[in-house]
């Protein structure tokens, strides 16, 4: 029976790495994604999505990724696709307003936005993509609900004109972090 069992672990470990199985943990965040008509940004913007989450980096051990955190605060992570590149060229800063479901101000502020730059994917040909975060330098507290959101997204446009993204009253979902998944 012991031998059994001694050569059983090692081979589910060999499946694992043959079939590109890989456990990560899922951090605790909020996000809101974009629907059909949530924005009233002129001209239409036809996907966003904003999360609040923390910033980590992921230490590679044998078959599970680990994440750990880098900051005590939350940054915000945005993804912006646009289907044209003359209306929004940069996304700039970002004013947010965190709030309670019973309209308590969690934090709310401006911060710059990093890496904002629009620009076309391989993958995904006539969509400009902006895939960029702000500091960590939100401070939630210990939040462990669904939480409301109001966003104004500073652009600029191909000829050097400010653009702003109206995003008001939403709903950021709260996702509880989770020990390990498999994909």
């Amino acid at each position: 029976m012991k031998k059994w069992t001694s050569t059983l672990f090692p081979f589910l470990l060999l499946c694992l790495l043959l079939t590109n199985c890989v456990a990560v943990s899922k951090r605790k965040s909020w996000m809101w994604r974009k629907l059909k008509s949530d924005t009233t940004s002129d001209p239409y913007v036809g996907f966003i999505e904003i999360n609040l989450l923390k910033e980590v980096i992921w230490i590679p051990t044998p078959i599970i990724m680990t994440e750990v955190n880098c900051s005590r605060n939350y940054l915000l992570d945005i993804d912006f696709h646009t289907e044209t590149k003359n209306e929004y060229r940069k996304l700039d800063s970002i004013r947010y307003s965190i709030i309670t479901s019973d309209n308590r101000i969690v934090n709310e502020g401006v911060l710059p936005i990093k890496n904002g730059e629009l620009s076309i994917r391989s993958y995904s040909p006539g969509i400009y993509r902006a895939q960029c975060t702000t500091e960590p330098s939100i401070h939630l507290g210990k939040q462990k609900q669904a939480l409301n959101g109001t966003f104004t997204i500073y652009a600029t446009d191909i000829n050097g004109q400010p653009k702003a993204v109206h995003v008001t009253d939403v709903i950021l979902n709260y996702y509880k972090p989770r020990i390990m998944s498999f994909f």
